[in-house]
């Protein structure tokens, strides 16, 4: 009825949603994670690094939240905490994947190509395959094009039918192949 009709608009955007959420419950850890992923999502880094560290002081915690914290610091360009809060994540769960990716992730994008490596080479998790695809890029911007054709080939090995993921690794491939005049 009335009441159904007014929560789906309140339901149509998130950012309004949980940020209500926020107003009726300020300690509340997951209402202030929330919001701060909608702004994330909104492309908000300042406020939601802002929110993600009121969340953070409600509840410490919370592995994820410490991810999506660094995460937003490096699309904010505040790089060295970037690189700080994201091997914090790191060593509070050092078997997650996701949690080394996104710390090479940001390496790279630094240009710190060989600490990059250092950090996805050890992972344990072998099938994850955006490792692999990271980790041939940071060779190839090292110049070191036999271990990046190792790192690609290896994706594409894990993933030969999954068409979306196939052609973002090809691709890369192809770089490697234009740079060596294989192409």
């Amino acid at each position: 009825s009335v009441r159904t009709f007014t929560r789906n608009f309140e339901w149509r955007d998130p950012l309004k949603l949980f940020a209500e959420n926020v107003a009726r419950y300020p300690g509340s850890y997951s209402a202030w994670s929330w919001l701060a992923d909608s702004m994330r999502f909104r492309g908000m880094w300042d406020e939601a690094i802002h929110a993600y560290r009121r969340s953070l002081a409600i509840n410490p915690n919370q592995d994820e939240t410490w991810l999506a914290l660094g995460e937003a610091l490096s699309m904010a360009g505040r790089d060295d905490e970037a690189e700080r809060i994201l091997s914090r994540s790191v060593s509070m769960d050092p078997r997650n994947p996701w949690f080394r990716y996104a710390l090479g992730i940001h390496l790279l994008s630094v240009g710190k190509n060989r600490a990059a490596i250092d950090v996805m080479q050890n992972m344990t998790d072998l099938n994850f395959p955006l490792s692999y695809h990271a980790l041939g890029s940071a060779y190839l911007r090292l110049g070191n094009q036999q271990q990046a054709e190792e790192m690609f080939q290896k994706v594409l090995a894990l993933y030969p039918k999954n068409r979306r993921l196939h052609a973002g690794f090809h691709s890369s491939l192809a770089v490697l192949y234009l740079s060596e005049g294989k192409l």
